[in-house]
């Protein structure tokens, strides 16, 4: 296994949404599109990525399965151990279908599992931020992402679920590109906490950061 390295997000032009006091932090960057041939870190991520149309066929699922439990064992050992120092909340971005959607994937919802089962200061909510309709992802739509204007219409913020007491909320999706779902979520927890908004240290944690072209600006932590 390659020895990833957790990397915070300093040239911030790949990512528009993102402000420039935003803490983001990534494992893995790529130029899209991803490529499996393009060594072990695209490989990862493009058979954690794999759609769910692919299920039905076990040569190809047992791909997706792998990479999820290789992944989640490289945050459990080399990641979420670096964020132990307050207690912690993780609130996963929903993917682009609803649960009842037949192409609903939990693949981040299981990594989380698997890599924060053991872990006390740090843990995971699936119940915090509700996503209440489905939209296309932008390869199904050629190319064109959803504006966060439209995910902050479609994003829930449930309170009752989210301890008060936490120090430190992480945002934690799959890949940012534009950083559009970090900033609606951003948006939709400060309209519902108000003013304990700012209590929080609130950072965004990604498997794979999208760019466009190499970049080697980003600090190893």
């Amino acid at each position: 296994m390659v020895n990833f390295n957790l990397r915070k997000i300093e040239l911030k032009d790949n990512h528009h949404f993102i402000n420039k006091n935003d803490e983001c932090f990534y494992m893995m960057a790529f130029v899209s599109p991803l490529d499996y041939r393009n060594g072990v870190e695209e490989d990862l991520l493009y058979n954690f990525k794999k759609p769910m149309y692919k299920k039905p066929n076990p040569l190809e699922w047992r791909h997706k399965e792998k990479a999820i439990r290789e992944i989640a064992d490289i945050f459990k050992n080399s990641v979420f151990d670096k964020f132990n120092n307050k207690q912690t909340i993780v609130i996963p971005i929903p993917p682009s279908k609803i649960v009842e959607h037949d192409g609903h994937d939990d693949r981040v919802v299981q990594l989380l599992k698997i890599a924060l089962k053991e872990n006390i200061k740090v843990t995971y909510r699936d119940d915090i931020l509700i996503q209440t309709e489905s939209y296309p992802a932008s390869h199904e739509n050629d190319g064109n992402r959803i504006s966060k204007e439209k995910l902050e219409s479609i994003y829930e913020i449930k309170l009752d679920a989210l301890d008060l007491n936490i120090e430190q909320i992480i945002i934690f999706d799959d890949v940012i590109t534009s950083g559009a779902h970090f900033r609606a979520v951003c948006n939709k927890l400060e309209q519902g906490l108000g003013d304990k908004f700012q209590e929080y240290d609130i950072k965004g944690l990604f498997i794979g950061r999208k760019i466009h072209e190499e970049s080697d600006n980003d600090f190893i932590i």
